[in-house]
């Protein structure tokens, strides 16, 4: 019964230690520009109908700009995109 008890401690130890990544939060150091766009996609051609084209968004978001480049400001969704332009 002894020699039974340490393995036991390495088992539960081995189990606790895989589950640590299911919890773990991902952190970006860029927006997820590759995501499906919030509101829509522009498939735009020279000489396209509708120039300029517009579309309504609520912009903005959670997470600063600050530090992601010269003259960032504001804030943005790094989640999804608002408009995808093609």
């Amino acid at each position: 019964m002894f020699g039974l008890r340490p393995q036991m401690t390495i088992l539960t130890l081995s189990v606790a230690l895989m589950a640590v990544p299911a919890f773990a939060k991902t952190v970006r150091n860029e927006p997820n520009w590759e995501a499906q766009p919030l509101y829509t996609t522009l498939d735009l051609a020279p000489d396209f109908n509708n120039d300029p084209r517009k579309v309504e968004i609520e912009a903005g978001g959670d997470q600063s700009m600050e530090g992601m480049g010269e003259d960032c400001a504001g804030f943005i969704n790094w989640d999804k995109p608002d408009v995808d332009v093609n």
